[in-house]
């Protein structure tokens, strides 16, 4: 048995717009719709049966092939009279809202409109571990968090960067080291990783490893820097004698911020000033 689920045209009806229908865009890309009745034909032509949902051309359709004679056409239909997702689109933005005292109960009771392949959708258990979150019910969002990896695996790398979010909230930051540092091996560019790895070290004092981390972070990011994390890094400098690395640095941010002050805010500016005035000072001592 094999299960498609795509953007496609279900049948060779007549239907408006057939060039918004056949393509659409993504971003910059174009893409095809899926030619649902050129797959029915293929596979009666090699001695398979074939059943596909009949929403508005254009919407995502779920194509069964099968060999099986049984009867599983009445199952199919039940589960695909409406569109897939159709409940979860109107919770997402709900759960996104959601302001009330009553977090948990909220949760469930809309889950509960949700058919039970939809209480699986990745983007609402994300919303709802994300809603849990942010209402300090940590525990109950790690469990959605736990969901789905279970389901989705290394697709799910927001799930986990949001799992690691809440152990360095917790202060649990050796949790965050043995959440991350496997998988920084097999995702070495996914920077939110090297982030929470960077506040993880600096809070157990994992100097060198933090030195390292950053300079990977630094290579992969794309248009978000953690200014303070130089400060940092210039004082674990210091403290591994390495004075001129860490007055370099230090001297490099003031620099940078003479010539982009909107870019590095003049409080980290004071502040490499200050340790460069009090390392100064220790030396003459």
């Amino acid at each position: 048995m094999i299960l498609i689920f795509d953007f496609g045209i279900p049948n060779f009806e007549p239907f408006k717009n057939p060039n918004k229908k056949i393509s659409a865009k993504y971003g910059i890309t174009m893409f095809h719709s899926t030619f649902f009745p050129l797959i029915d034909f293929l596979a009666k032509k090699n001695g398979l049966d074939t059943i596909t949902s009949q929403f508005v051309a254009g919407d995502s359709q779920c194509c069964l092939i099968t060999k099986s004679k049984k009867d599983y056409k009445t199952i199919f239909n039940r589960l695909f009279t409406t569109p897939a997702a159709q409940v979860t689109l109107k919770i997402i933005p709900l759960l996104q809202r959601y302001k009330g005292p009553h977090v948990l109960t909220y949760v469930n009771k809309q889950l509960a409109k949700c058919a039970e392949y939809e209480k699986l959708s990745h983007t609402v258990l994300l919303t709802i571990a994300i809603l849990l979150k942010n209402n300090m019910f940590y525990e109950e969002a790690l469990d959605y968090l736990d969901v789905i990896y279970t389901q989705y695996g290394d697709f799910s790398l927001s799930s986990v960067l949001l799992k690691a979010e809440i152990y360095n909230g917790q202060k649990e930051f050796h949790k965050t080291v043995q959440l991350l540092e496997p998988l920084i091996k097999k995702h070495r560019y996914y920077n939110g990783f090297y982030y929470q790895l960077c506040i993880a070290y600096v809070n157990l004092n994992e100097q060198e490893k933090f030195i390292s981390t950053f300079k990977k972070f630094l290579y992969i990011t794309d248009n978000f820097i953690p200014w303070r994390f130089f400060i940092i890094m210039a004082c674990f400098f210091y403290e591994l004698k390495q004075i001129n690395t860490a007055e370099k640095i230090l001297r490099h941010l003031i620099m940078c911020h003479s010539m982009f002050p909107t870019l590095i805010e003049q409080p980290i500016a004071l502040t490499a000033n200050n340790l460069l005035q009090q390392w100064k000072r220790t030396k003459v001592n």
